[in-house]
């Protein structure tokens, strides 16, 4: 496919073409970097970024484990030249039974290294993913639809805000995405046709797929189906081999083959897996860093009764695949039944099933609905004639066309495990859903051999306008997009956050901010206050005054007790619908008397701590004097934000981060409002 149009560029009327599509493609890596070098490192970029090092220098693989090692290590790959980079050595005690971001986030914002070159680097590389992805919809539309529908899908991939979002991110999502589309076409096309070529597009895209990320496994549904309607189509199953040729028409051969497939492939995929890890079991290098706190692990993980993590469990135990592979799998097996989730207002631990139908609506270009629906008048349409109908549909499902099927099957298996999962953290889960979309739209194009198509061309190049405009408009806030359904970009944090909206990229504009304000109220200092939502010490970046720091996802080791002042409080939409501390999420009487009461056990420790108290075990004191100032902390900021999502923010940074401007009055009100009447 990609070959026969590469050749065919040699033709003076494809050169246009060749242009255009290479045009198209450095407009799009233009806006995605450079909308992301306006952000700091999102908060799953730090693992990604540290794990891909520690692989690569260390031959280590503890951090990142639930997410795959493809994607982190190709990232990484240019920053490994650079002699400046420096990483601790094993041997070092931050390494010593230390989780996974307390070794990353030493890494990036210990002082050793500089966190900004080194996301501008590894985003460098991620983006080309972005490029090959939407290469591959261009040639597929084109298969389907011609050139027409083949420029409409890329010009549709190039400028969408969901794409531009995750396209420069330096995560498994846009990755995994690319390997999905082209797995699924590479057991659609070798069940029709087994050659040489067919065998390694399939073994090339699976294998990349399954070291991706973790949910390649959904790929062993969707291949049970696609061989399913094979099984039971009349088309035979083909094999060549040099000049020779068998058919096999017979449900019997057809299944003996299906099923050799699999195994073959499913050979060839674990040999890339270990070869990946190095060959190597163990995640760890150095078996006395981690270890310890490794089998602890393992015991949590593995006690339960599901039938996938037993599974898991004797893989472990005869060493099937690698200790870090298996664990990461485990991991996210575990954490996708229960997980902490917003939408709209309300938390949950185990998700809603219209979770994700609720995302596209809110996060999905209005234009782009309304291409949609232009594609199902274009549908009415050539409904009308019967023979253009089933040609669109499939061809006899032997030729070209009948990829619309493995992409259907895609989109059909993915959304019906994400409809079923509890792991609502973010709209990026279903991301390989759009790509495909695009795609499909393609079909507008079919029109065009229609008298009614002046009717469609003024209503697709308006709409195709408004697409433009809106994405150019949003730029650089891409992540942060929400359509007007949802009141646009700046009420997206009553709707969703997390990695939907706020996932800590904008710390750097908060320093902007900051920077600006600071600049502007020479006398007196305004009161600065920041509860940050990211992996990125609040205090990395050096502002020019003091900042209050509220309580952050990551809190800081030495804590102060909290003096609400008035002043500009800048808050994470992620910590101000308190989405990770749920108990704390709606204040009521029992938390009211809760606070109550550790405040008085507070000021009981301060006066055993004083140069008064004539105790010899003052440092227990202090430590127990730090974790109850600590537990006021979260109580007296819950309580606040509380107070906070009942007016709106005066200003945003970036959307993500919501700025109130808090005034003597407003503590006042406060300081009276009364919790709410909850038993």
């Amino acid at each position: 496919m990609i070959m026969t149009f590469l050749l065919s560029l040699f033709k003076k009327k494809y050169i246009l073409c060749f242009f255009s599509v290479f045009f198209l493609l450095i407009i799009h890596y233009i806006l995605a970097y450079s909308s992301i070098s306006h952000k700091s490192l999102t908060f799953d970029e730090v693992l990604h970024i540290s794990g891909g090092v520690n692989n690569w220098r260390n031959n280590d693989y503890r951090i990142n484990f639930a997410n795959g090692i493809f994607p982190q290590r190709i990232a990484t790959f240019l920053i490994l030249f650079d002699k400046k980079l420096k990483m601790k050595p094993l041997s070092d005690p931050v390494w010593q039974n230390k989780n996974e971001w307390f070794v990353s986030i030493d890494f990036l914002f210990g002082g050793q290294n500089n966190a900004d070159y080194i996301a501008a680097k590894t985003r460098m590389i991620i983006i080309l993913f972005s490029v090959v992805l939407a290469l591959t919809v261009f040639f597929i539309s084109k298969e389907l639809f011609g050139l027409f529908g083949a420029f409409l899908s890329l010009f549709l991939y190039i400028f969408s805000p969901t794409v531009l979002a995750n396209a420069p991110l330096v995560t498994s999502d846009l990755t995994v995405s690319l390997f999905f589309i082209l797995t699924i076409l590479a057991i659609w096309k070798i069940l029709y046709k087994i050659s040489l070529k067919n065998l390694f597009f399939l073994f090339f895209s699976a294998s990349f797929l399954f070291i991706s990320k973790m949910s390649a496994v959904l790929i062993i549904p969707m291949a049970f189906l696609l061989v399913l309607i094979r099984l039971f189509s009349p088309a035979p199953i083909v094999c060549v081999f040099k000049k020779k040729k068998w058919k096999f028409s017979k449900l019997k051969h057809k299944l003996i083959l299906s099923l050799s497939l699999a195994i073959v492939c499913g050979i060839f995929i674990s040999f890339v897996i270990w070869f990946a890890f190095g060959f190597r079991y163990s995640m760890f290098k150095n078996e006395q860093t981690g270890r310890e706190m490794q089998n602890h692990n393992w015991e949590k993980m593995i006690n339960n009764d599901d039938f996938i993590i037993k599974s898991v469990s004797f893989a472990r135990k005869y060493k099937l695949l690698p200790e870090a592979y298996l664990y990461g799998f485990a991991y996210v097996i575990k954490h996708s039944k229960e997980r902490d989730s917003f939408l709209n207002g309300n938390l949950s631990r185990t998700g809603k099933w219209y979770f994700f139908p609720y995302c596209a609506l809110v996060k999905t270009p209005i234009s782009m609905m309304f291409l949609v629906f232009l594609a199902g008048i274009v549908y009415l349409i050539t409904c009308r004639n019967k023979k253009m109908f089933f040609l669109f549909l499939c061809k006899k499902l032997s030729r070209s066309n009948s990829l619309i099927i493995p992409l259907a099957v895609l989109v059909f298996v993915f959304l019906f495990f994400s409809l079923t999962s509890n792991l609502n953290i973010g709209f990026r889960h279903i991301f390989v859903c759009y790509p495909v979309l695009f795609v499909f739209l393609g079909s507008i194009s079919l029109i065009s051999k229609n008298k009614l198509r002046i009717f469609v061309y003024i209503p697709l190049g308006l709409l195709l306008l408004w697409f433009f405009t809106e994405s150019l408009i949003t730029y650089p806030d891409y992540l942060a997009y929400f359509n007007s359904f949802a009141g646009g970009s700046e009420n997206g944090y009553e709707h969703l956050v997390d990695s939907s909206l706020d996932w800590g990229q904008d710390l750097k504009g908060f320093k902007l901010w900051f920077d600006n304000i600071s600049l502007k109220k020479k006398s007196p200092k305004p009161n600065i206050y920041l509860s940050y939502f990211g992996s990125i010490p609040p205090d990395y970046y050096n502002y020019k005054e003091k900042v209050n720091y509220l309580p952050s996802f990551f809190e800081k080791k030495h804590v102060k007790e909290i003096s609400f002042q008035p002043g500009f409080y800048c808050i994470s939409a992620t910590m101000l619908q308190h989405v990770y501390y749920p108990e704390y999420s709606r204040w009521n009487q029992k938390l009211e008397k809760k606070l109550n009461r550790y405040q008085k056990s507070v000021d009981d420790l301060k006066y055993l701590c004083s140069e008064k108290s004539k105790i010899k075990e003052k440092n227990k004191f202090k430590q127990m004097l730090n974790g109850q100032i600590r537990l006021i902390q979260k109580l007296k900021f819950a309580k606040f934000c509380n107070y906070l999502r009942k007016r709106m923010p005066n200003d945003n940074i970036g959307y993500s981060i919501l700025i109130y401007n808090i005034t003597k009055n407003d503590i006042h009100s406060f300081c009276k409002q009364l919790p709410e009447n909850i038993p």
